[in-house]
């Protein structure tokens, strides 16, 4: 996909099974979010561009 029309990016999009807990689902995404981020090469970077939680 395009973004921003500033080239080509990855994307995916995560899924809550049914009757899990939104506030932990999100938490646990974000957690790994941050453990993935470090293993990836320097300028490759995990953005979120829709995040309804509240900080």
């Amino acid at each position: 996909m395009c973004y921003n029309d500033q080239g080509e990016v990855a994307g995916a999009i995560v899924m809550m099974l049914k009757g899990a807990n939104s506030s932990e689902v999100i938490k646990n995404v974000k957690e790994r979010i941050k453990q993935i981020q470090k293993t990836l090469p320097e300028g490759v970077i995990i953005e979120p561009f829709l995040d309804r939680t509240k900080w």
